[in-house]
């Protein structure tokens, strides 16, 4: 069965290999003799065509045609020649090889006219008759073309003919060869698959074989051994196998001791790498405190970076009220400088009409001293505002008004963005219900959180204004009583949050903004403050490139941190 599997693969590989010679020789072989006998017959024909040309130039004067016609019949006798076809200068065919008239395909021949620069060359072409085959179309013209031309029409089949017989040939001389080494492969397969059986069966032998008790010796084996070609190496080879196999059983048998020896003090090394990973892991505990810090000292950065914003928002907007302030009060001093002149100069006696003056001067000082009190009053109000939000969490709950905080929250954010870019432009729209009144918080931590979320919206809605060309951005707060709670909203006109975004706002340390503009912990600070401190609720609604609304929810009651 081994050497019929063996001789069918060589068998195959010969067939195939034959096939492939048979296949390449016939290609080469007909092309190669179709270059030779085209050429052969084109020189055949251009040399009869030549010679009937030249030998009717009396005869087309004379105009003999039975002498040109027993001409052509002469050369139509030679091999290959298919027509032979005399036409006269006016295009008439006066003599031709064909029974009974010239075919269409050859009678459009004697339009043809030969060009007075050329009228000595020979012309080649391709003609295929109907029903007639495929002819090479030698024309010589007579007498320069003047008095007409020979076409010569070499027939191809007779090419084709002779390719297919040399074909045929070349085929069978394969076929012999392939049938010749069919034979010798049967004898050199038959002389090499015993051998190879024997040692095959040897090795299946051996596979099955209890290594513990050794290896048998094996008479056929044996008798392998002496033959002097690679049958007889790979004997040896199978018996140096054997050997060396058997030496790896004895050195197997002594790494298993070893083995048995390793197990006793593998506990001790597990003890010993557990203490190890404990240690490693109270570093690891150590640096993740560590970390913890770090993320501490960053909230509180952001805490102190909110405060700096705040600040100088706060800084931009007392800024007009103290110009107020003074410009009245350097206006006070000079109208109570008039008085005190007016005075000095007529304390006694004065007419009704300086009264009088005397009487509007003093009512300018009440007017101005009145724009002072009300600027100073905005002004302290604005710096309340900064003192609330720069105390600590551990403020303690009071009643809050949270239409205030939402107020002061929104405008300290516009004029802290106005105070870093004074192109900073942003409407604001407020719309706060009367009804929510008062409710228990801190309000320091309110105003964190209103302040973070509303600074992120003047930041959305300027920078797509910016990148559009949209005249105008616009952030929007508003307030509403519901029940025992009250409902704030804080919307933007910027460029939205993708669905796939709306899941991590509220991570520390997430954020869209570029790098250094952001430390990605407002949201999640003010996430913490409603929602753990206050128990309140944070949503977020937006749509792409139209709007982003936070929406908080605020239990009236007093709630636990």
């Amino acid at each position: 069965m081994r050497s019929s599997r063996l001789l069918q693969r060589v068998l195959a590989g010969e067939v195939m290999l034959f096939a492939i010679i048979a296949v390449v020789t016939s290609a080469v072989a007909g092309y190669t003799l179709n270059d030779r006998l085209t050429a052969e017959f084109t020189s055949k024909g251009t040399a009869i065509a030549t010679a009937i040309a030249n030998a009717s130039n009396e005869l087309m004067v004379t105009r003999d045609a039975s002498t040109i016609q027993s001409l052509v019949d002469q050369f139509k006798q030679i091999s290959g020649v298919g027509y032979v076809l005399v036409i006269d200068g006016d295009g008439t065919i006066v003599s031709h090889t064909f029974v009974p008239a010239v075919p269409p395909e050859l009678v459009s021949l004697r339009n043809e006219k030969w060009s007075p620069t050329g009228g000595d060359a020979m012309q080649e072409r391709e003609i295929h008759v109907s029903g007639g085959g495929d002819y090479i179309d030698l024309a010589a013209p007579i007498l320069a073309g003047v008095a007409g031309s020979v076409h010569v029409g070499m027939d191809r089949s007779v090419i084709r003919t002779d390719i297919r017989s040399a074909m045929i040939t070349q085929t069978l001389v394969v076929i012999g060869l392939f049938v010749m080494a069919v034979g010798v492969a049967f004898v050199v397969v038959g002389h090499i698959s015993g051998p190879l059986t024997e040692l095959t069966t040897h090795a299946n032998r051996m596979a099955g074989q209890d290594f513990e008790s050794g290896f048998m010796e094996d008479p056929a084996l044996a008798a392998l051994q002496t033959s002097n070609d690679e049958i007889g190496d790979l004997a040896r080879g199978f018996v140096s196998m054997e050997r060396a196999i058997g030496g790896y059983i004895g050195k197997l048998r002594q790494l298993a001791g070893e083995l048995a020896h390793y197990n006793e003090t593998l506990e001790e090394t597990v003890a010993l790498r557990t203490r190890e990973l404990q240690e490693k892991n109270g570093a690891l505990e150590a640096t993740l405190d560590e970390l913890k810090q770090a993320q501490d000292q960053i909230m509180r950065q952001e805490k102190m970076a909110s405060l700096g914003a705040l600040t100088a928002g706060i800084a931009h907007e007392i800024k007009n009220p103290l110009n107020f302030v003074n410009n009245f009060a350097d206006l006070s001093r000079e109208l109570a400088g008039e008085v005190r002149e007016d005075l000095s100069t007529k304390a006694k006696g004065l007419d009704p009409k300086l009264a009088a003056d005397i009487d509007d001067t003093l009512d300018q000082l009440q007017l101005n001293l009145s724009k002072i009190k009300e600027h100073g009053e905005r002004a302290d109000g604005i710096v309340r505002s900064m003192l609330l939000h720069s105390r600590g969490s551990a403020a303690q709950r009071a009643a809050t008004d949270v239409n205030a905080i939402a107020r002061d929250a929104v405008n300290l954010a516009y004029h802290g963005m106005r105070a870093l870019d004074q192109d900073f432009q942003v409407g604001i729209d407020m719309n706060f219900d009367p009804a929510v009144g008062q409710i228990d918080a801190v309000p320091q931590d309110l105003m964190r959180a209103f302040l973070n979320i509303a600074n992120n919206g003047c930041y959305a809605a300027y920078h797509r204004a910016s990148r559009t060309g949209d005249n105008g951005p616009r952030i929007g707060v508003s307030t509403r009583a519901v029940g025992d709670a009250v409902e704030i909203r804080i919307r933007d006109t910027g460029d939205g949050i993708p669905d796939e975004v709306k899941q991590k706002v509220f991570e520390p340390f997430f954020t869209t903004k570029p790098a250094g503009q952001g430390t990605g912990l407002g949201l999640s600070i003010c996430h913490d403050i409603i929602v753990q401190q206050h128990r309140g609720t944070l949503q977020v609604e937006s749509a792409r490139g139209s709007f982003t609304e936070f929406i908080m929810t605020l239990p009236r009651g007093k709630a636990t941190a």
